[in-house]
């Protein structure tokens, strides 16, 4: 009759072989009365060596991770809150490999391959482990680094190689447990070289990645400044009007029928080109890219909200200078998003933005420039133009944005718009300006028998009213060399009347409801496209023969998913010596910004990866070439300006923009 062991007994029998004498293994070996049993013995063990390298492992992954967010994750509070996420998940990924290489190793025992060799497999299960911890935190910790061999890569290799062989020297003690819990024979630990070995090979991989990154690592350079620019000759200003959800065809129909002379004019004179719409990207990413010429994975923009854990002021985000190791951060990090179960999200800042904007550049070459709702400009700053920042209207609108004035009659900046005179202004004008937009809706809905009017109409025709307006005031009596005006209105609209909560107003039940807004949808689309219309007029009486303006038109989201490759938006340049009318050709989203620059009289960027529009110098009359210089320099965000903005969230989630 065989006698049933406990826990401990398995224990003393492995101290008595010579085994778990030091303060890992012994860590790791459970201390229970409990009978030993396969699945007992594993899961204990897996869970000792999980809270181990959890322990372990935590802090300096938060402090990789900070490292690969700068300049937004700073300071030891977010750091801490960080580690405190990473350890159950830390826990759970190391207990869980390590239950998995247990259950290798119960079923070679059962099976009475490897008897006597147990030390020997709990040895190599522990080197794969450690070695995959200390391999995975080589990569992390040197992703981005450029400061070469000093005293901080000696304190990387000894961390590395000492967490790798931590981590498998603990489960190498687990593993020995679960063996002799499975009946397996043990030896005698004569000799500690035999076991330790494959466990300290595995750990020094980390530490000879971590020389390698820093040997082969360029020397660390400063930020590049932005280069002196000179404008070729003197070009006249710039106007460029970014409509966002019309596709080339829709746009040209509702042109074609609508009481929009002053487009129509446009249209018939103007040089165009064909815009080939990237894929299924979110607005944020496609007019940043127009605006800085680079795709998402360069410029950093790449969603409406970006994800904060809860108690943690900053976001998180991973760099674009490895794409493979981004992957592993970017899966880490919804991992860690998980957890958070809707107070979690930041809105769009301009802090995510890596690379220098149009007006940025338009600046530098001394041409101010003036924002206007233009995605990813909050918080407004400007240097000699004028920004008005993508959440002004929201934050205004709610009343959360108007902090004038302070207790002692200072003016607080809260971002919405730059420079503070000009806010100032803006604010004091803005419950008029509502007034007067709230009026010019309820007329042009009942002028095109809308009544009621669909979902988001309103919406939608204050946003791009209140843009071009803002423009329209920007652009009379300032030094002005350019001007962005970002018109979302007819994304707008359209969010509102597909979508399900949109579709279900009316009470009409959900199927009626959505025919009555298909068939109301081109009249709603022509009120706001008078409304542009307008506001392109008031622009054109204040041009002079050399000035121009740059229509860009974006199918936007639901063009895009309905028509696929074949929605195509549009480049419109009007004016300031236009050759002759007419399609020229295509160009891409990359192409936009050089065409601009181009069009400005800038010197191009040779990093620049788009060209000018095809034939530009043949229908634009420009009196010479800008030239060209090595880089536009590299834009250095401003760090932690991210507060709590539930308004602009709110803004976002009722536009249809976020879940």
């Amino acid at each position: 009759m065989s006698v049933r062991r406990s826990l401990d007994d398995v224990r003393d029998e492995l101290r008595a072989l010579g085994y778990l004498k030091d303060p890992i293994g012994g860590f790791v070996a459970p201390h229970s009365r409990g009978s030993a049993t396969f699945l007992r013995a594993s899961l204990l063990t897996s869970l000792r060596s999980g809270l181990l390298a959890g322990l372990i492992l935590a802090a300096p992954l938060a402090l990789a991770l900070a490292r690969l967010s700068r300049p937004h994750v700073q300071g030891g509070r977010d750091i801490a809150i960080l580690a405190a996420y990473l350890f159950p998940i830390l826990v759970a990924a190391v207990a869980s490999v390590n239950g998995f290489g247990d259950l290798i190793i119960g079923w070679l025992t059962r099976r009475g391959r490897h008897v006597g060799r147990g030390e020997r497999l709990a040895a190599r299960l522990g080197g794969i482990l450690g070695g995959a911890v200390s391999l995975y935190l080589a990569l992390v910790w040197r992703h981005g680094a450029r400061d070469g061999l000093d005293l901080a890569v000696l304190g990387q290799m000894i961390f590395v190689a000492g967490a790798g062989w931590i981590v498998g020297w603990s489960v190498r003690g687990g593993a020995l447990f679960v063996v002799a819990a499975a009946g397996g024979k043990i030896e005698p630990a004569s000799s500690r070289a035999r076991g330790s070995a494959p466990i300290l090979l595995a750990a020094l991989l980390g530490a000879a990645g971590i020389v390698f990154g820093a040997v082969m690592a360029p020397r660390p350079d400063p930020p590049r400044p932005m280069p002196h620019l000179v404008r070729a000759g003197h070009p006249g200003r710039l106007f460029v009007v970014g409509l966002d959800g019309l596709d080339d065809v829709t746009f040209r129909s509702l042109v074609a029928r609508a009481d929009v002379r002053s487009l129509r004019e446009i249209l018939g004179g103007a040089a165009i080109w064909t815009l080939r719409a990237p894929g299924s990207l979110p607005p944020p990413e496609i007019w940043t890219t127009f605006a800085t010429g680079f795709p998402g994975e360069i410029h950093g923009v790449r969603s409406f909200e970006v994800r904060r854990l809860p108690g943690m002021r900053s976001p998180l985000v991973a760099g674009a200078e490895a794409p493979a190791v981004d992957a592993g951060v970017a899966a880490a990090l919804k991992l860690l998003a998980l957890i958070d179960r809707g107070t979690g999200p930041l809105p769009l800042s301009s802090g995510m933005r890596r690379c220098p904007a149009l007006w940025e550049i338009l600046d530098a070459a001394g041409a101010p420039s003036a924002v206007v709702n233009w995605w990813g400009t909050w918080p407004a700053e400007a240097e000699g133009g004028v920004t008005v920042s993508d959440r002004a209207l929201g934050a205004w609108l709610s009343g959360q944005g108007g902090r004038r004035e302070g207790a002692a009659g200072e003016y607080k900046d809260d971002g919405m718009a730059h420079p503070p005179p000009v806010a100032r202004q803006l604010q004091s004008e803005f419950p008029e300006l509502i007034r007067r937009l709230d009026a010019d809706h309820s007329e042009a809905t009942r002028a095109a028998a809308l009544t009621p009017p669909p979902p988001f109409l309103r919406d939608a025709f204050v946003a791009d009213g209140f843009a071009l307006r803002v423009a329209e005031e920007l652009l009379s009596g300032r030094s002005i060399a350019s001007a962005f005006v970002y018109l979302p209105g007819q994304d707008i609209l359209l969010g509102g009347l597909i979508s399900p909560a949109g579709a279900s107003e009316g009470g009409e039940g959900p199927d009626a409801a959505r025919l009555q807004q298909a068939l109301a949808m081109a009249p709603a689309q022509e009120v706001l496209l008078r409304e542009m219309d307008r506001g392109v007029a008031a622009i054109r009486r204040g041009m002079k023969p050399e000035d121009r303006i740059v229509l860009l038109v974006d199918p936007g989201r639901f063009y895009r998913e309905a028509r696929g490759a074949d929605a195509t938006g549009l480049l419109v340049v009007f004016g300031g010596g236009t050759v002759r009318g007419g399609v020229r050709g295509e160009m891409r989203g990359v192409d936009v910004a050089p065409t601009l620059l181009a069009l400005a009289g800038v010197p191009l960027s040779a990093e620049l990866p788009g060209v000018p529009a095809q034939g530009l110098g043949e229908e634009i009359s420009r009196p010479e070439e800008p030239g060209r210089v090595a880089t536009y320099g590299d834009r250095v965000a401003p760090p932690g300006r991210f507060p709590e903005s539930d308004e602009a969230l709110e803004r976002l989630r009722s536009l249809g923009y976020i879940q």
